[in-house]
Formats: structure tokens, sequence, C-alpha cells
């Protein structure tokens, strides 16, 4: 069964409003309101009816063309942070602005975290092959990566205090390395066997969450799991298997790659892209790794960061241009109350 022809999946709503919220309140904007249902999957739950969380839009900004997003990263207080792999520097988003850090500094980035304060962040580059922290714009701290010169660093993430780095060596083996405190390394080698199904020319990212570090496969035949960030075994698989779209899955009716992998409460939430159309699939996740919801938008977009707290996510949109968007998700009953304020 297709994923466009699931018969759970509600339709976009059309609840197109005027909004002004908080720390956008500079960015009055059109808004609307997409719904993915979600059943209680639980079996300590007696109520089987679907209970929809809404994505609200709260507001955009284009995003030059030349910097097509790699990655991202929320702030605390909705500060958005955003690298590409092509630009040797950092967008920053605030209050409906993006300001350029670090150019003439930076060479490739390759992971970025949000830090405590306005415009604070660490970025790992792996052309200088160091951290470096940024404050108001400019660098404030710099740690340089012990790191092996043989190992090309493909991707980073930060868990809490620590960074995660995947690794290829010259005979395109993958590995994961945790830097420690003082600059020195641990290898994750338990998670030697989930590496082990990327070649030279495979694809792939690392993703903090609460949960674990996920690797997450760009083609998703090959699967998204969360390792253990103690020891880098597998803790948990994502049922890709059983979602509906798994028959079309790098098949002629289209090549779905994986783009981002985010949190969404107790759940996690992935986005699958057709190459061949603008199709996105949304795919819910239970936490150990069953599918909860999934449904397919005719809508060019990924998202790439989520911020719990503040119940906020960070997506790029292509209509025409290129669009950083954020977008609240609530519960119905947080939307009511919303829209009493």
């Amino acid at each position: 069964m297709s994923l466009h022809k699931c018969p759970w999946v509600r339709s976009l709503a059309p609840q197109v409003r005027l909004r002004s919220v908080g720390a956008f309140a500079a960015m009055m904007t059109v808004t609307a309101t997409l719904a993915i249902a979600i059943t209680r999957m639980s079996t300590q739950w007696d109520d089987q009816e679907g209970h929809p969380i809404y994505l609200e839009e709260m507001g955009s900004v284009a995003v030059p063309d030349s910097f097509p997003v790699t990655g991202m990263a929320i702030s605390r207080t909705g500060e958005v942070f955003l690298y590409s792999a092509a630009q040797p520097y950092v967008l920053h988003y605030d209050r409906g602005r993006l300001h350029n850090v670090g150019q003439g500094v930076l060479r490739r980035p390759v992971g970025i975290a949000a830090e405590t304060g306005a415009g604070a962040f660490a970025v790992l580059d792996a052309g200088l092959r160091s951290v470096l922290l940024f404050k108001e714009g400019r660098v404030v701290a710099r740690q340089a990566l012990r790191v092996e010169n043989h190992l090309q660093i493909e991707d980073a993430t930060r868990l809490r205090e620590f960074w995660f780095v995947l690794a290829r060596d010259r005979s395109d083996n993958y590995i994961i390395l945790k830097l420690l405190a003082g600059g020195g390394w641990q290898r994750m080698d338990g998670a030697a066997r989930v590496l082990s199904r990327l070649t030279g020319l495979s694809r792939a990212r690392l993703i903090a969450t609460e949960g674990g570090v996920i690797l997450m496969h760009r083609d998703p035949v090959l699967g998204t799991v969360v390792l253990s960030p103690t020891t880098g075994e597998q803790v948990v698989q994502f049922a890709l298997a059983n979602v509906g779209s798994a028959s079309e899955l790098g098949g002629s009716g289209g090549r779905w790659v994986s783009l981002w992998t985010v949190e969404l409460g107790r759940y996690y939430l992935q986005t699958l892209a057709d190459l061949r159309s603008d199709r996105r699939a949304l795919v819910l996740f239970e936490p150990d790794g069953r599918v909860v919801r999934e449904r397919v938008v005719d809508i060019p977009m990924g998202i790439g960061a989520s911020a719990s707290g503040l119940r906020l996510l960070a997506a790029v949109r292509r209509a025409g241009t290129q669009e950083l968007v954020i977008y609240r998700w609530n519960s119905p009953a947080q939307l009511e109350r919303s829209e009493r304020r």
C-alpha cells in the first residue's frame, strides 16, 4: 500500500490566518496548519481514536539558493543556526532576519550545536579539524581535534557535552568517534556492525537526540538506528520496512532518500524525499522504532531541527526559492488556548 493511499491520512487543513506569536511578533505572516493523526498505540490506553498533532507555521525567511542547507540547530530561545556543505559560513536566524557568521574563518562545517546565550553556537569544522565556539558573531574559543590525518570527517553532532564524529578512512571503512574532555577520542566500536552497511558511495548522518545518537542512512532501505552514546551499540532500529512506502523505496515509482530525523515530544519524526517529485513522506516513530503514522505531502520540505521545550521545529522548504520555516507543534487543546489569547 503506497503512502498517498493510506485511509487514515488527513488532508492539509486550510486554516489560514494572520498571527503574531511571542518571539515571532515581528513576523506577521499567513500561517497554515498541518494535522498528522497519531493513534495511541500503547495498550495502557483504552482510547483508540486518532489524536492529531498540528504543525503551525510561525514564520519564514528566504535563504539564498547558493546556501543549500545541510544541517541546523535551534536554541532554547528560538534562534536557528544553519550550515551548508557548500559554504564556509553559518547563517544565524533571529527575529525574522538572517545574519552571516564565520565567513573568512570557517572552511567546511559538518556539525552545529546551539549554546546558551544570544547568538551563541558551536560548530565542528572538518577543514579546520577544530570545534569553534561563536558568541555575538566572533570566535571566543577553539579546540583542535586530535584525529588522524588519514581519516576524513564526514558528519558530526553534539549530544549534551560530547561531540560524535562520523569518519571514513582511505579504505572507505567508517568509524564513529566520541570527543572526550581534554581533546581525546573514544572509538565507538559497538557501532561496527551497523557501520559495515556503509560503503564509500554511501551517505549517512549523525543526529543527537535524548534517546541516543541516530545514525541515519540517506538510502532509507539501509535503515535508521539509534546508537548508545556510551558504547555505540544499536539500541533501536526504525521499522521502515513496515512503512507503506516501503515498496516504493528505490523502486521505479520514485527514488526516496532520508533527509532528517528530529524529536517530536516522545516520538521521532523523519522526512523522506522523492527525488523525482515534490513529494515528502513524514513518518512518525515510537521510541522503540515502531511506525506510528505516515503521510505524504506535495510540499518540497524537510524538517531538520526541533526544540522540544519550545515545541518548535525548523524546516527547509522550496516554493520557487529556498526558505527557512519555523513551525510550532501543538495539540488541539493547546491550539484552542492560543486562539483565545
